[in-house]
């Protein structure tokens, strides 16, 4: 299908248009650009940058609905110029805003699969973008939704999003689920690639692959991380869904496929994976459950939150929150909190559990502080204390506006983020994309209660 769909963009390319509202034939657009623009709108076309809001371009006038968001999985900043944002949505392709997140327009129509799962960024070139496709966690086997949903393999630009060009060496079954890339710490050609059937490198800018892990675990790889200190390139790689997962250190990624288990707990699943910036030695890992735990209300819940000081290696690795805390707003990460807390709220009412860590699971550091950590599965929680004690970060309080939508996949935080003149960050749902000027922000936490007790100021006036 997606070389069908590539014979189809070119055939459209070269059909002439006419635009009705400046009354005169433009040209075709040609195979290698799906749109030429002019200066102004009695010039010839030319091929141009599309970025700006000119020309013919903007001969077409939006009719809506302009203002719904999808399931976004990638938010990411340009490093050189940080009001260029990126966010890449399952379904939704790959958009760009000039202006901080005001305004997006979709810059990856070219691409003959639509669902991003993954975007990295050449530090050194920025214009050099690696787009992952498919999205593998198995939600249909829950929802009955028709998921997940296959991608292409994996595409890159090298102007900055104008035009995308598919790797042809990931034309293949490997690469239909692309979960996760990571480029090389001191050599951005170097790729990395967690996918359906295991960890793959690329040594020459995705011209050729070597697999370095081999896996046949329910979801294969879903997360990478990178030390961004090592130019050895140490690597971690998270597999397993649903069955029991794994997470990998790879200690010389860079040119050997040496690798060791670090992490693997009883009912281990669906694991999210991030590494302190400001030290790299501190690294975290968040887990489902494939066990229902507790009162048997934790199956793909949380399992736990586990936090290696050591630099990740194998025994290095401390459990800080599971399930079993006697704080119950600690055991709510992968769950939503709201029908979790309804029969603590309301005696008239029943505590739901919906577990959904099989399909949201993220965790990330504050860049600034290793201790401060964020973890998100319906709602946005945060950490002070390394992941021992969290409180909700994403439900207004009073004078507070509103909260974010549910359903979290993607944090990212200003190049400049510096935690106190600068707590901008980003995040990505299935809403679309949110803004906090003030990441550092109070969070909402209950008492310190044995478990049945309520955290109600936090939760029951949340949204349902």
């Amino acid at each position: 299908m997606p070389a069908l769909y590539a014979q189809a963009s070119a055939s459209l390319a070269r059909l002439q248009r006419f635009a009705s509202r400046i009354n005169r034939t433009i040209p075709a657009a040609q195979p290698a650009a799906r749109v030429w623009l002019g200066d102004d709108r009695a010039s010839t076309a030319t091929l141009r940058d599309r970025s700006a809001a000119t020309g013919i371009l903007d001969a077409w006038t939006p009719l809506g609905p302009g203002n719904i968001g999808g399931r976004t999985r990638v938010v990411r900043f340009r490093s050189t110029n940080p009001a260029t944002l990126f966010a890449a949505g399952v379904s939704g392709g790959i958009w760009r805003s000039q202006d901080a997140g005001a305004s997006w327009r979709p810059i990856g129509e070219g691409l003959t699969n639509l669902n991003v799962n993954t975007l990295a960024i050449d530090p050194q070139r920025p214009d050099v973008m690696y787009a992952g496709t498919g999205e593998g966690y198995f939600r249909e086997e829950i929802r009955g939704t028709g998921l997940p949903l296959r991608g292409g393999g994996v595409f890159v630009t090298d102007t900055g999003g104008v035009n995308w060009r598919h790797l042809d060496a990931t034309a293949t079954p490997d690469f239909h689920w692309v979960n996760d890339l990571e480029l090389g710490v001191n050599d951005p050609r170097r790729i990395y690639a967690a996918t359906r059937t295991g960890v793959w490198r690329s040594q020459d800018a995705g011209l050729t692959w070597t697999r370095l892990l081999s896996v046949t675990v329910r979801g294969g790889c879903l997360d990478l991380a990178l030390r961004p200190d090592r130019v050895e390139d140490v690597l971690f790689a998270s597999c397993g869904s649903y069955e029991r997962a794994t997470v990998y250190r790879f200690p010389r990624a860079a040119d050997a496929a040496d690798v060791d288990i670090v992490l693997q707990e009883q009912h281990q699943g669906r694991t999210s994976l991030a590494i302190a910036p400001s030290n790299p030695s501190v690294i975290y890992a968040m887990a489902a459950s494939n066990d229902g735990g507790p009162g048997d209300n934790y199956r793909q819940g949380l399992l736990g939150v586990y936090r290696s000081s050591s630099g990740g290696g194998p025994g290095t690795w401390q459990a800080r929150s599971t399930n079993r805390d006697t704080n119950k707003l600690n055991t709510l990460l992968l769950t939503n909190p709201y029908g979790a807390t309804l029969g603590d709220c309301s005696p008239a009412s029943q505590n739901n559990f919906t577990n959904m860590g099989w399909y949201i699971n993220v965790i990330a550091v504050d860049p600034r502080d290793p201790d401060r950590v964020w973890a998100a599965g319906v709602s946005w929680f945060r950490s002070e204390d390394g992941g021992l004690n969290w409180g909700m970060a994403d439900w207004g309080s009073s004078g507070v506006p509103a909260w974010t939508h549910v359903d979290q996949h993607a944090i990212t935080f200003h190049p400049q983020y510096d935690g106190a003149s600068n707590q901008t960050a980003m995040i990505g749902n299935d809403g679309g994309v949110f803004r906090t000027a003030n990441a550092r922000a109070a969070t909402k936490q209950g008492p310190l209660a044995p478990r049945r007790r309520a955290f109600c100021s936090s939760s029951c006036s949340g949204p349902r």
